[in-house]
């Protein structure tokens, strides 16, 4: 009786063990894979309110807005700024829950240098469609269309990709990819992760005080199965060590949203031309906003050694 009582105990608590830790794991997959961001609008006047831009100036400039084919079964929503007598183009690649006006703040510092500037929403972001997020996996597939299109425009000027949080890690992974079908000629990249699963880890211990105990496990097991996405494959850091395109790394020496240890792994990962530049007291995305001057200042220095 005691030994079937036991038994009863053991195959109840491995049943609880997994129900817990499904339900966990696919709460976890539903907010890091499809989140509440304000998918099919636009956050233009969110993005002026934070101080990010000055519609006004913007407003100024010469822009055209289009839809563009993706690589899946959906179109990117792409601004497109040009200039005159242009020196190159740079396609600005946004960060989680953001969409392309979250880019506007960059746009100055690049016209300044002479270049023509496009910016486009992300999958599962702004006013682009798609099922989930992918943390730069399928966004760099993506971002090849766009940096063709991109491309098309002035086949002779130089081209580079920028992007931020969530759009760095696109950025560094593009970069690096191997199936990549365009040729870029420079990337910056602004704070982003150098390893998905460290990063999540971090946030889960971070925003909700609690350590891993699986629970990243169990949410790419769920990701897996729910949308077929694995976490392990989002991993800048081992991706960068193939990477060949001159490459400026940016990060605020305050940002405890993305650590900043993470670009050191990132720099240190990149075999080819490089340069980092460390923004002083600024936290996550906010250099160029504390500092802009001094980012301007790094992404020529960054450009004439090219």
């Amino acid at each position: 009786m005691k030994k079937r009582t036991l038994i009863r105990s053991l195959v109840a608590a491995i049943l609880l063990y997994f129900v817990f830790y499904i339900g966990v794991g696919f709460y976890f997959s539903e907010v890091a894979l499809r989140p509440d961001n304000g998918r099919g609008s636009s956050q233009y006047v969110a993005d002026h309110e934070r101080g990010w831009f000055d519609p006004v100036e913007y407003e100024g400039w010469e822009a055209d807005t289009f839809d563009l084919p993706g690589a899946f079964d959906y179109e990117l929503e792409c601004t497109w700024l040009p200039i005159d007598s242009a020196k190159g183009t740079v396609v600005l690649v946004h960060g989680f829950k953001m969409d392309r006006w979250s880019m506007v703040k960059y746009i100055p510092l690049w016209k300044n240098l002479g270049f023509n500037v496009l910016i486009y929403d992300h999958r599962f972001h702004g006013m682009t469609e798609g099922s989930f997020i992918s943390y730069g996996l399928l966004e760099r597939e993506d971002l090849d269309h766009v940096v063709a299109w991109a491309r098309a425009q002035n086949t002779s000027l130089p081209l580079g990709v920028h992007g931020e949080s969530m759009g760095a890690a696109t950025t560094m992974m593009y970069a690096s990819w191997v199936e990549r079908k365009q040729k870029i000629e420079f990337a910056v990249e602004d704070c982003g992760y150098s390893d998905l699963g460290d990063e999540f880890e971090f946030q889960l211990n971070s925003d909700f005080g609690l350590p891993d105990w699986g629970i990243t496990h169990w949410a790419n097991r769920m990701s897996r199965y729910r949308f077929g996405f694995d976490f392990r494959k989002v991993e800048p850091r081992q991706e960068l060590t193939h990477c060949n395109v001159p490459m400026l790394f940016i990060h605020g020496d305050a940002d405890f949203f993305v650590p900043t240890d993470m670009v050191y792994e990132n720099y240190e990962a990149h075999p080819g031309p490089k340069m980092l530049y460390l923004a002083p007291e600024s936290s996550h995305a906010a250099a160029v906003l504390d500092h802009p001057e001094e980012y301007e200042k790094q992404l020529d220095q960054f450009l004439q050694s090219l």
